[in-house]
């Protein structure tokens, strides 16, 4: 086999190992929702990493079935394709997705890490959210806000807070992109 398909063969394995290792809690997350012992009014899940590749920074079109290398417009791009070859995985947006089994119809929030990058979107009956402190210099630069504060997702009365009017798909270009010009002229001026 091609050094490429070894390596794929190696990355699908460990994706595997690590999905495997959650699948006990996810088949008892479902029977202990679907008993109706208390009624399930939202779900939460969690993970550290992208649950699917539309939660990818360059993203663009969160229903779109492929990332398109169009879609990258700004100094990073080649370290944003790398990064959309190896982050995102559909295996854990369907495992995630079965926890809904065992509450139909309520609402679905899915949060996440990893990515540096903010998204509060929904696709498929699933709220993704990506709310992260960033870096000092991500701040400076627009790439996160500018400052660390909670997200609230339910309210005390037991209700999804609603998520933004437009969702947020590219923090960077629909709300840093001022601080991320301030930044980067203010490098410019140290510089030269």
């Amino acid at each position: 086999a091609a050094p490429r398909d070894a390596a794929a063969a190696r990355d699908a394995a460990l994706v595997g190992h690590f999905l495997g290792l959650n699948e006990a809690s996810v088949a008892a997350a479902v029977e202990d929702m679907r008993s109706g012992q208390a009624p399930v009014e939202g779900l939460l899940s969690v993970s550290h990493f992208l649950p699917a590749p539309h939660c990818l920074p360059d993203w663009l079109e969160p229903e779109a079935p492929r990332f398109a290398a169009s879609w990258i417009g700004h100094a990073a791009a080649r370290k944003a394709a790398l990064f959309s070859h190896v982050a995102g995985s559909g295996r854990l947006d369907a495992q995630l997705r079965r926890l809904a089994l065992g509450c139909p119809g309520a609402p679905h929030v899915h949060v996440f890490g990893h990515s540096h990058r903010p998204k509060d979107m929904s696709v498929r009956g699933v709220r993704y959210v990506h709310h992260p402190v960033g870096t000092p210099k991500e701040r400076e630069w627009g790439m996160v806000p500018p400052r660390a504060a909670f997200k609230r997702l339910w309210r005390e009365d037991g209700g999804m807070e609603p998520g933004p009017e437009a969702p947020l798909v590219r923090y960077w270009a629909q709300e840093g992109r001022e601080a991320f010009d301030r930044a980067r002229a203010k490098r410019r001026a140290a510089v030269g």
